[in-house]
Order: structure tokens, then C-alpha cells, then sequence
């Protein structure tokens, strides 16, 4: 004879898993390289496009792997990214992942005395600078 079919279903008793959890979304580091990555290329891209418009080939690297650039084309290149406001857009395209690793980093109450911004901010300007 066979068993009596159970009170509660099994599907009831085992919840189902998503086999496929989304990720975790990411740090606020991860979301910083991301930005600097995607600005890094969009500053290599106005290079190369700077270098074939006013045909200038790249300099060779010295002994220590850099690559020389005259100062003129240096300032050229400059003003081109000032002048065409990619600059700007860079700079603003990083302003978002850089305030979220700041308050990520160093997250502090909001009555702080001298000595506790003095702790807050020299790791943060050495931070900056590294």
C-alpha cells in the first residue's frame, strides 16, 4: 500500500532559490576606477585625435619609458581640452565617484571638534595626493 500523500506540499516546506542572485553592486573604489577608466579613454582618444590633426608624431620613451612631449605641444594640447570643454566634462564626470568614496572613507559625525577634523583631513589630503 502506498504512503499517504503529504499534509504540506515539499515545494511549500523548500522555498525556491534564484539559482542567478544578482551581484553585489559595486564599492565605492570599484565605481571610482570604473570612471577613471572610462576617462582615460576618452583623454587618449583627444590625444590621438590631437597628435593626427596638428601631425605630431609620439615621441620615443627614454631610458625611464616616458615619452617626451615638447612644451608647446604640451600647452596645445591643453588648451584644446579647455577649449573644447572635455576638461570640464571629465572633471564633472568624476565628481560622483569621488564624493561617495570620500563619504565612504571618512564618514565622521557632523560635530567635530579641531582635533578630530585635524584626523580627518590629513588622511584625506594624503589620500588625495596618492
Amino acid at each position: 500500500q502506498a504512503p499517504a500523500p503529504p499534509v504540506v506540499p515539499l515545494a511549500q516546506l523548500v522555498p525556491q532559490r534564484d539559482l542567478h542572485p544578482a551581484p553585489p553592486p559595486p564599492t565605492a573604489e570599484q565605481e571610482l576606477q570604473a570612471q577613471l577608466d572610462g576617462v582615460l579613454m576618452q583623454l587618449a582618444d583627444v590625444y590621438l585625435a590631437h597628435t593626427k590633426v596638428h601631425g605630431v608624431p609620439p615621441a620615443a620613451p627614454d631610458a625611464s619609458g616616458v615619452r617626451p612631449r615638447p612644451e608647446k605641444e604640451h600647452r596645445a594640447l591643453v588648451w584644446e581640452l579647455n577649449a573644447s570643454g572635455k576638461y570640464v566634462e571629465m572633471q564633472e564626470s568624476l565628481k560622483p565617484a569621488l564624493v561617495r568614496l570620500v563619504k565612504e572613507r571618512f564618514a565622521r559625525s557632523g560635530q567635530m571638534g579641531p582635533n578630530e577634523m585635524n584626523d580627518t583631513y590629513a588622511p584625506l589630503y594624503q589620500a588625495s595626493l596618492g
